[in-house]
């Protein structure tokens, strides 16, 4: 408290509250479990890396994550003090660069011992990887498309058309990820589009066979990954973890299944 130049009113100082080193210690064990959790590692991975950091850090004598599907507890435990941190998971982007970066990460904490201000900083470095540009994702979903169509015997007219279906569900997907539409509209919207579109291929040639082009297209919306990390956790013990994976994947394949469904009948 300071007195004000009239001597009338005291003027009170706001001062910003000083973070202990455990605390510091605990956001940056999260802010690595985060990035993890949200580029698609499964839940043991996770835990094992944040725990495996934590300790790496001099003074620390105990780091005891805990993680589910949607959600990250930390405690940090140093000779003086205890901190404990909680981050809540509200979406995932499928991203191998960072999980194989943090892993590198850690797997240097451990080799050098690296302090939390140069964690932080390499956590930081690691967010700014560069993802690949929209148009190239839609390219890649396109090839991945008519590639499953020569995976199912398709014919040449099958293929392309399945390029293209392909190439336009990931355009839907994107647009729609940037208005923020709820994941489960989104596959539906864009299972009835390859549907509809597969259904006007045929009209147009006959030489399309519906179904192998409504496949293949199908193949880029199932959710494998989510299915196989399902299936990991489970194994590893992580039995809720799993059967949020495993519910996740039934609300996608009932989303598929839904579009795809009016997409047939509806033309």
């Amino acid at each position: 408290m300071k007195e004000s130049t009239t001597g009338i009113q005291p003027v009170f100082e706001a001062r910003r509250p000083i973070k202990s080193e455990a605390i510091k210690i605990a956001e940056t064990i999260i802010q690595a479990g985060s990035m993890l959790l949200t580029a698609g590692a499964e839940v043991y991975r996770v835990e094992e890396t944040m725990q495996r950091m934590g300790l790496s850090i001099e003074g620390v004598k105990e780091c005891n994550p805990y993680v589910s599907a949607t959600g990250i507890m930390c405690t940090v435990c140093t000779e003086d003090e205890m901190a404990t941190k909680v981050a809540r998971i509200y979406s995932s982007e499928r991203n191998i660069s960072i999980i194989n970066a943090i892993n590198s990460l850690s797997r240097k904490c451990v080799h050098d011992h690296l302090n939390v201000l140069e964690i932080d900083r390499e956590l930081n470095q690691i967010k700014h990887i560069p993802v690949y540009h929209a148009q190239m994702k839609s390219l890649f979903g396109a090839i991945g498309a008519g590639g499953f169509a020569v995976f199912f015997y398709g014919r040449l007219m099958d293929v392309a058309a399945s390029f293209v279906i392909g190439w336009v569900i990931r355009e839907c997907g994107l647009y729609f990820e940037k208005i923020r539409l709820n994941p489960f509209l989104i596959i539906i919207v864009q299972s009835f589009v390859a549907a509809i579109i597969a259904r006007i291929s045929h009209y147009l040639s006959m030489d399309c066979d519906v179904n192998t082009i409504i496949i293949s297209t199908l193949m880029l919306l199932v959710p494998g990954l989510s299915i196989t990390n399902g299936i990991r956790d489970t194994m590893m013990g992580d039995y809720l973890s799993g059967l949020v994976r495993f519910t996740e994947s039934f609300v996608i394949a009932a989303s598929i299944a839904i579009g795809a469904g009016l997409g047939i009948y509806a033309f």
